[in-house]
């Protein structure tokens, strides 16, 4: 007996399409998910260009609506499956149906998978705190989780700003830190041998991040968050 979710596809003409969700609505009561882009050709003079829609998308694209009905497993997918067969062959509305399971997922901790320990630059690694790296070298390992803070070490300016620092830090710099976000900038500088580093945000959030990282990373001795705005609340 399957203990994850069933995923029932009817797939009906778009003139149908209304009908056919009102059916599969009223079977479902953890709601419904609709693949339409019927109209797809009517919408695209409107939108311009189209050379940045994928093209999985635009094959994908037909005269049919597809209707996804997810049913937990003590709901009973079989008699629901069934059931809406029967109902729209009851309203004469030609369909062709299939089931998938779906498997039960931490879905907590999934998304985890998706980040792993990256090398950024010719020394320094950006590593989850779940990840466990195997030093070489001369590496310089910075423990950063994705968070609400802008800053995980993903996004291309963090990448440039981060090969920067280490191109061009000398041991002892004082480094400031403007829009400091999750602090990923001045712990990366903390790490490569700066001195001190002040991190400035006006997201008060940020500011306590870019403090925790700095302890997670044992350089919050030589690290100092302020929030506020830099051009307004502070004298330089």
């Amino acid at each position: 007996m399957s203990t994850g979710w069933t995923d029932l596809i009817f797939e009906v003409a778009a003139k149908d399409a209304k009908a056919a969700e009102e059916i599969a609505a009223q079977c479902s009561s953890a709601g419904i998910y609709i693949e339409n882009c019927s109209d797809f050709e009517e919408i695209l003079p409107f939108i311009g260009r189209a050379d940045y829609i994928d093209n999985k998308l635009i094959d994908k694209c037909g005269t049919n609506t597809v209707i996804h009905i997810y049913v937990a497993p003590e709901e009973n997918p079989d008699y629901t499956f069934l059931h809406i067969s029967e109902l729209l062959r009851l309203a004469n509305i030609k369909f062709a149906a299939k089931r998938k399971n779906i498997a039960e997922t931490d879905w907590e901790n999934d998304w985890k998978r998706f980040h792993k320990p990256e090398k950024i630059g010719s020394r320094l690694v950006v590593c989850p705190s779940w990840e466990i790296y195997d030093l070489s070298g001369d590496d310089v390992v910075l423990i950063m989780d994705p968070g609400s803070s802008f800053g995980s070490g993903k996004d291309e300016t963090t990448k440039v700003c981060l090969r920067l620092i280490e191109k061009h830090l000398s041991c002892g710099d004082t480094v400031l830190d403007i829009g400091c976000g999750s602090g990923i900038l001045s712990v990366a500088a903390l790490l490569l041998g700066a001195k001190f580093a002040v991190g400035v945000d006006i997201d008060r959030n940020a500011v306590d991040t870019a403090y925790e990282n700095a302890l997670i990373n044992g350089v919050g001795n030589r690290f100092k968050g302020l929030h506020g705005n830099m051009l307004e609340d502070y004298q330089v």
